[in-house]
């Protein structure tokens, strides 16, 4: 365990002030009925061992950090920077790799004042299905010799506020972290000097416990025809936020169509394909094909549905794009 306070610790506290906490609206249940990080309660339900730590609006303010920690903790935004910091460093072992092609990945690296020796790395990346909410995904060290160094807790404190910072300036409010993906050392980082505590006391405080995970708010069919959003229906019927939370919600599990159809195998044949799914308390629960629906009577489907599906989705996707421009 790492004991000491330090610039870690102390944003920590203040991150329990909910006066200055940025993910009130996470944890405050939304038009639609949904609370927390999308799919959080159904992992914590199925076992999974999650931790949390909201983000502050210090992780917002202007700042540097103090001296020598400028020097020795660096963000790092693309290969070319990564290079430089690894390519001559002593590591001690192979490197992780990151992935600089996703736009919400943050890396931060730790070396000495010099940059001679590497120390640490922290990899992380804004969630794709919840961008309100980042992930840190690696915790790195060649020597853990090194982390019982007296300066470690306070260099690992800087790298990440660092992380933190670069989530929050890309709209993230809170993080996250499978406890299972890292071992004893890296999980008294995480609790200890990053803050975090297991996600099942955030749901705890938000009224919420695993048993609730298998409510569903809401559910959803879409009919596509040919490229075309014939139908969308909703039980119960939406209107107002709570329809575009909903939209909002199935966007993020849809492909990018901003490439149009042309990449997508073309259809011979005619088809109709209805999708169909659930957003439980804590999101949706992927799109689906409908099937037989005892809520909705549609059409059943007709046509290549394998070749067609990757179109029917480009299509609800695109349709949900058109349906945000109005409302927004």
């Amino acid at each position: 365990m790492f004991w000491g306070w330090h610039s870690l610790g102390l944003l920590g506290r203040v991150g329990n002030d909910r006066s200055m906490r940025l993910d009130e609206d996470v944890w405050t249940c939304s038009a639609l009925g949904t609370v927390g990080p999308h799919g959080g309660l159904s992992d914590v339900a199925g076992g999974g061992r999650c931790s949390y730590r909201p983000l502050s609006s210090l992780h917002l303010a202007p700042g540097v950090p103090a001296e020598p920690r400028d020097r020795m903790v660096h963000e790092v935004r693309d290969e070319s920077r990564w290079s430089d910091l690894t390519a001559t460093a002593v590591t001690g072992g192979a490197l992780p790799t990151p992935r600089f092609d996703d736009p919400g990945a943050g890396v931060v690296v730790v070396t000495d004042v010099n940059s001679q020796h590497v120390h640490a790395i922290v990899c992380g990346a804004i969630r794709r299905d919840d961008p309100r909410i980042g992930h840190v995904t690696s915790l790195w060290w060649p020597n853990l010799a090194w982390m019982r160094s007296p300066i470690a807790p306070v260099v690992m404190g800087t790298a990440f506020t660092v992380l933190f910072r670069s989530f929050a300036s890309r709209g993230a409010v809170g993080v996250m972290a499978h406890e299972a993906w890292f071992g004893p050392d890296a999980l008294d980082a995480l609790h200890d000097i990053g803050g975090f505590r297991p996600m099942i006391e955030s749901y705890l405080g938000a009224g919420l416990a695993p048993s609730d995970a298998s409510w569903t708010v809401c559910r959803w069919a879409a009919s596509v025809a040919d490229d075309r959003v014939v139908t969308v229906v909703t039980d119960p019927p939406l209107q107002g936020d709570a329809h575009r939370l909903l939209l909002q919600l199935l966007r993020v599990q849809l492909p990018d169509v901003a490439q149009g159809t042309r990449a997508l195998e073309p259809v011979d044949d005619r088809y109709r394909l209805t999708m169909s799914g659930q957003i439980r308390i804590d999101g949706t629960t992927g799109v689906g094909d409908g099937g037989p629906l005892d809520w909705y009577d549609h059409e059943p489907d007709t046509g290549d549905t394998t070749i067609a599906r990757p179109r029917a989705r480009h299509a609800l996707g695109r349709w949900i794009d058109d349906q945000l421009a109005l409302r927004a």
